[in-house]
């Protein structure tokens, strides 16, 4: 096969698995994540509207989270999210938690949040 095959313009035209669709800010937002009654306190250490990497006490891969983000502006934000998986990062242990669905709120909130971290 030649080198540009599956390729278009000299742009692959599919994307790699891993390629995040969103831009990953890195943080210190205090956080606390809720599953089935149960609550973990930690922090987030990145955050885009795709999700976030949480690091504090893990819980199960799969489960539905409900996560409180503490920030200066606007405030507490709270999002739904599911926990992907676990992460080992030098900070401790983590999970990464994708969030499915953002509403309005929750949407500028972390908009505004990466556009002044851009700036």
């Amino acid at each position: 096969m030649p080198a540009w095959a599956g390729r278009n313009n000299g742009f692959d035209i599919h994307p790699h698995p891993l390629r995040r669709r969103n831009v990953r800010i890195p943080c210190r937002i205090p956080a606390q994540v809720e599953a089935e009654a149960r609550a973990v306190r930690g922090v987030c250490t990145d955050l885009s509207l795709g999700g976030m990497l949480f690091v504090g006490p893990p819980l199960k891969a799969g489960q539905r989270v409900e996560v409180t983000l503490d920030m200066l502006h606007p405030g507490a934000v709270k999002l739904s999210g599911e926990v992907l998986g676990h992460r080992a990062p030098a900070a401790g242990p983590a999970m990464a938690i994708r969030f499915p669905r953002l509403g309005p709120r929750e949407l500028k909130a972390i908009n505004r949040f990466v556009a002044f971290q851009l700036a």
